[in-house]
């Protein structure tokens, strides 16, 4: 299931997500920090064994998302917020685990990248579970929306 948790500011959506899945490896913060090492470039955030077919996929699938061959070298500090949630949201989609957490993840993204966001998440083959407020990323990703409010969680009508 690729499910969506929205809710008005403040009510606690980001810190159900920290608290229910503290330990998951699998988890895109909204603080970036917590997903990079911000030192290394995103090439090297992305690769898990090192392989030159790894790296390749790697600098294929960074292309996709409008990173030049410059910024693909460069350490994560030096490049934008949106940069860094691309990179985050790639490295997690390929380690391909069986269930991901997404905290805001295209708050930070420019009109250009969203669609290459939606693809990925679309082909990602696992379970999803996001807080958003973004409706189109919501209409096309999710199958199940629900509210979170001071007094629980509902279903969003259809």
């Amino acid at each position: 299931d690729k499910i969506a948790i929205i809710g008005r500011n403040g009510i606690g959506k980001s810190s159900l997500l920290k608290q229910v899945f503290e330990n998951h490896d699998a988890m895109m913060h909204q603080d970036y920090r917590l997903n990079l090492d911000f030192e290394k470039s995103p090439i090297d955030n992305c690769v898990r064994e090192g392989s030159r077919e790894e790296r390749g996929l790697i600098t294929n699938r960074l292309g996709s998302l409008k990173f030049t061959e410059t910024e693909m070298k460069t350490p994560m500090r030096l490049l934008s917020g949106g940069q860094k949630a691309k990179v985050s949201l790639l490295k997690l989609v390929l380690q391909k685990p069986q269930f991901i957490i997404l905290d805001e993840p295209t708050r930070n993204l420019s009109p250009l990248s969203v669609h290459e966001i939606y693809s990925m998440l679309q082909g990602f083959q696992g379970a999803i579970l996001c807080v958003t407020h973004d409706r189109s990323l919501i209409e096309n990703v999710f199958d199940t929306v629900i509210v979170m409010t001071e007094d629980g969680f509902e279903p969003v009508s259809e």
